[in-house]
């Protein structure tokens, strides 16, 4: 029986050949740090999404603040609105007032109405402009005229009394 491997092996190349082992064991591509799907998910948010980002919620405040700048305007226009209707109204209110005061006035201030109310109501008679005499002193003229005016003015002045009283 021989044995196959019983030659004595040199051990002088086994160092060299163990070098080339372990060089053909290791991956024939290269390595990157940082590279590949999963150093973009570990990297976070992109400068460039973070702008659009910052735009699109300027924007949102943009529109919210607008919106808030017209209900703000619409709510002063209204309240205004309504101060100027309530003007309208107190402006003919006084105008109707105005107009009624007026005719109370010409109605009131109409000479013969005045004249009838002395008359019916106070039992007054028109004086005579010939009859009065301004220096207060009792004239009499030849008929005698100023006696029997100052017995109709004491008749007058009876019947006023009588009327009044009977008020």
């Amino acid at each position: 029986m021989r044995y196959g491997s019983s030659e004595a092996r040199s051990l002088d190349g086994y160092d060299q050949r163990y070098e080339e082992r372990q060089a053909s064991a290791r991956p024939s591509f290269d390595v990157y740090e940082g590279a590949g799907l999963d150093a973009h998910v570990r990297e976070g948010v992109t400068p460039g999404f973070l702008v659009w980002a910052k735009r699109a919620v300027l924007l949102g405040i943009m529109i919210v603040a607008l919106g808030f700048a017209r209900v703000a305007i619409s709510a002063a226009t209204i309240s205004t609105l309504q101060a100027n209707a309530d003007l309208e109204t107190q402006i003919e209110d006084a105008t109707n007032l105005y107009n009624d005061l007026k005719a109370s006035k010409a109605t009131l201030s109409n000479p013969t109405r005045v004249e009838r109310i002395a008359t019916q109501n106070y039992g007054m008679v028109a004086a005579d402009p010939e009859v009065l005499d301004a220096s207060g002193t009792d004239s009499t003229d030849a008929d005698g005229t100023s006696a029997a005016n100052d017995a109709s003015s004491t008749q007058a002045d009876a019947e006023v009394a009588d009327s009044s009283n009977a008020d």
